[in-house]
């Protein structure tokens, strides 16, 4: 017996049947039977988006309100996957001066991104919170991203490290690192040794500085004068 062979009509209409609740936007033309997919499914932009709304509602103000709305921002972070909206949680909590906020921060130094890690550095360098030194010490001396390494010792000294605090950044074999220590120390001290990494260390350790061998005009003109 000879089967028939189905007309391009019947095809269509079993397509049509196959995929009446699917297809998307673009088949609504082609499809009677297309509905809308109604999700719950929230993506990470929109989260990030009202995540960063919230720091409007910062007033500065370490008050109930101010707490409850710090909590309510954190909690989701336990169980938050996308390092996106992480780092983005970490940054509207910067925006607030509570307790919590604070201790966010330091929490976000032992995130398994390094980005989350090193925006958590370089939000405690904007914004000192008591108790951060030591962790970022600990950052410093063994984060595995030299990045995070260099940010956290960016963070120590607006967060109040004192001189011997910051020797291991001068005594780090990096040149990177140890400039990152020279400023710091700088601006900790008030003093001014120029490149000079070795006065910054005896500085660091409570010694004097090595005395300077004064430099002649003479020793500053440059050998060579280009064009003549």
């Amino acid at each position: 017996m000879r089967l028939s062979t189905p007309t391009p009509l019947v095809l269509l209409a079993a397509v049509a049947m196959t995929g009446c609740q699917s297809g998307g936007p673009r088949m609504a033309g082609l499809n009677p039977f297309y509905q809308p997919e109604r999700t719950t499914y929230v993506v990470a932009a929109k989260r990030m988006d009202e995540i960063r709304k919230l720091a409007e509602k910062s007033t500065g103000e370490d008050t109930p309100d101010q707490q409850t709305i710090v909590q309510d921002l954190v909690k989701p972070l336990e169980k938050e996957t996308d390092p996106l909206v992480r780092q983005a949680t970490l940054e509207t909590a910067a925006k607030f001066n509570t307790t919590l906020a604070g201790k966010t921060l330091i929490a976000g130094l032992s995130d398994e991104s390094p980005f989350v890690r090193e925006a958590a550095c370089r939000l405690l360098a904007s914004r000192p919170t008591a108790g951060a030194v030591e962790p970022l010490t600990g950052v410093v001396r063994q984060d595995e991203s030299f990045d995070v390494r260099v940010a956290a010792a960016q963070a120590l000294e607006p967060n109040g490290a004192k001189p011997e605090q910051l020797l291991a950044l001068l005594e780090d074999p990096n040149p990177a690192m140890q400039l990152v220590g020279v400023e710091a120390m700088r601006n900790a001290t008030g003093k001014d040794y120029g490149g000079d990494v070795a006065a910054y260390v005896a500085l660091a350790r409570g010694e004097a500085p090595p005395a300077r061998e004064p430099t002649s005009v003479a020793a500053r003109v440059p050998d060579w004068v280009p064009f003549f």
